[in-house]
């Protein structure tokens, strides 16, 4: 009997839609929801504005040097969350595919690789979850009031709505599952600056429960 409910569990995870257990990076059309939220209320018009890439300070979050650190990072998340959902077949009190379970296991599985530091030195000190959102904690080089503070924020979004919204599987297996991914800046000091989320923009879209 423990034999054929193992089987089960992993014929499960086998038909499970591109799966957590597919962990390639392609380019999709983006469907994608960003919002933004700024301590100081001017700054939300400003802070979809154009990025001026003259800027005297590094915009890039992610170049050739981090990319390998970020990978290994989402490879070793990724087989966490595969691993929980797994484990959950085996246990029918709890749904591993539930938006809060999927974020707390993202939130888990995290915690390891941080502090996590962006190749402009913006750095990812603390993640938790609340319900089915990832609250990722950034902290800045700089104060909130230094002039490359919205530069960075700027960067910040495009380079994380970039990166979650064209890799299939952080789309499929967390947006299109109601998990929200956020982020909230502070600077230097430990002073929010803003926050921000991405979720999937048919979020109001109801999905076929599994």
């Amino acid at each position: 009997m423990k034999h054929n409910i193992i089987s089960s569990a992993i014929l499960l995870v086998a038909i499970f839609p591109s799966s957590i257990v597919n962990a390639t990076t392609k380019e999709i059309p983006s469907t994608c929801n960003v919002a933004s939220t700024y301590v100081n209320k001017g700054d939300n018009q400003s802070a979809h504005s154009k990025i001026n890439k003259d800027a005297p300070v590094s915009l890039e979050y992610i170049n050739d040097e981090i990319r390998g650190s970020y990978n290994t990072m989402r490879d070793g998340v990724i087989s966490h969350v595969k691993k929980e959902v797994v484990m959950s077949l085996l246990n029918f009190s709890v749904n591993g595919f539930a938006p809060e379970n999927i974020a707390a296991y993202v939130s888990d599985a995290t915690k390891p690789f941080l502090p996590f530091k962006f190749a402009n030195d913006v750095k990812i000190i603390n993640v938790t979850h609340k319900g089915g959102t990832i609250v990722y904690k950034a902290e800045m080089p700089v104060h909130k009031n230094h002039n490359h503070a919205m530069l960075l924020t700027k960067a910040g979004i495009a380079s994380a709505s970039n990166t979650v919204c064209n890799d299939s599987t952080m789309v499929e297996n967390l947006l299109e599952r109601n998990v929200v991914i956020q982020y909230d800046y502070y600077d230097s000091n430990g002073v929010f600056i803003c926050s921000f989320n991405i979720k999937d923009g048919r979020s109001n879209q109801i999905y076929p429960k599994l």
